[in-house]
């Protein structure tokens, strides 16, 4: 096991050596789990809904940019004295769209099954291994482009003029995606549980497909990796200090934060969690959510850091982003809440 930790850590030392951003993404990670890394599908223990949406508001909201999720999710158990997930398949839908009223959009539909290995008798600490596949289809809307050949010098823009359209504005690839979580945790019971550790690297779109509108145009391979820890605080309260690192192509970036989590009532079924995010170079993140029992909601702000100017906000061209998520766990018994990790 001390191997397989060092070797994590090492990886993330190396892709936190350089920080920037390129691919759009979520602000809610842990709450976009399966779409975070596939290994994620078969560590709840009841069959999960999941739903996330993400958009920003105010002036310029016409240069839309929305993003959407959906995962639902179901573990296989094995059957012995301790029950415990040995499996989990789940399918996801992610959508996106980008531009003057969307008029790019980008979709996936992703399939992804794991498989956990326990590394003790209790359950406590495993390891789960995840593979993904399904299409991406990325799409340019001809309806809302204007070409030049549809100006009038008298009128300006006629749609009513013939237009260009372009070749390959509406493909659909295959993808496939792969990742492995580790975690450790001091006791298997919630109420007992002090510390707990969550490592994980993910291989996103390894097949690199042709993704672009040009024959040439590959999408690269998208690296993710995560850590997260647990540290008891209070009776009812515990930090969680995260780290995520994205590798895009050439880009990089990288994510530092921290999450409080605290319990509301003495049987632990509800519990409120607040935290933050700094994305290197980038923006801020800040969010809230609260969890019940099966159910769980939260909200996020997401903020370019470019706004903070000699520690004033400054309004501009740039806009908030704000994202929704809500789950639900079909689960009837186990109403303990247990936030190892962290909730969004």
């Amino acid at each position: 096991m001390k191997k397989v930790i060092k070797g994590l850590i090492v990886l993330c030392s190396f892709v936190i050596s350089v920080a920037s951003a390129q691919e759009t993404q979520f602000s809610q990670f842990f709450a976009t789990s399966a779409f975070l890394n596939p290994a994620y599908v078969g560590i709840s223990g009841s069959a999960t809904l999941d739903l996330n949406y993400k958009t920003p508001l105010g002036d310029g909201v016409n240069s839309l940019n929305s993003l959407m999720h959906a995962t639902v999710s179901m573990p296989i158990q094995r059957v012995t004295t301790l029950a415990s997930n040995a499996a989990g398949v789940g399918l996801t839908f992610v959508k996106e769209s980008r531009g003057y009223e969307g008029v790019h959009q980008i979709t996936n539909v992703l399939l992804a099954g794991s498989y956990n290995i326990p590394l003790s008798y209790s359950g406590q600490s495993f390891i789960s291994l995840g593979l993904q596949g399904g299409v991406i289809q990325n799409k340019l809307d001809n309806d809302q482009l204007q070409f030049g050949s549809q100006y009038n010098p008298y009128l300006g823009y006629d749609s009513s003029l013939p237009s260009a359209s372009l070749q390959n504005a509406n493909r659909i690839v295959p993808t496939f995606n792969t990742g492995a979580i580790l975690h450790i945790n001091d006791h298997h019971n919630p109420i007992l549980s002090k510390k707990s550790l969550w490592m994980g690297v993910s291989a996103h779109s390894v097949n690199r497909p042709k993704y672009g509108f040009y024959d040439m145009d590959r999408k690269p391979i998208q690296l993710k990796l995560f850590m997260v820890s647990r540290i008891r605080a209070a009776t009812k309260a515990s930090l969680h200090p995260s780290a995520y690192l994205l590798k895009y192509g050439e880009a990089y970036q990288v994510n530092a934060g921290l999450y409080l989590s605290r319990y509301l009532d003495r049987q632990l079924t509800s519990v409120l969690q607040i935290g933050s995010w700094y994305r290197v170079n980038d923006s801020f993140i800040f969010l809230v959510g609260l969890k019940h029992q099966q159910w769980k909601a939260g909200v996020s702000v997401d903020l370019n850091s470019q706004t903070f100017n000699s520690n004033e906000i400054v309004t501009g061209n740039t806009i908030a982003t704000y994202e929704i998520s809500f789950s639900y766990n079909f689960s009837l018994r186990n109403v303990i809440v247990d936030v190892t990790n962290p909730l969004f």
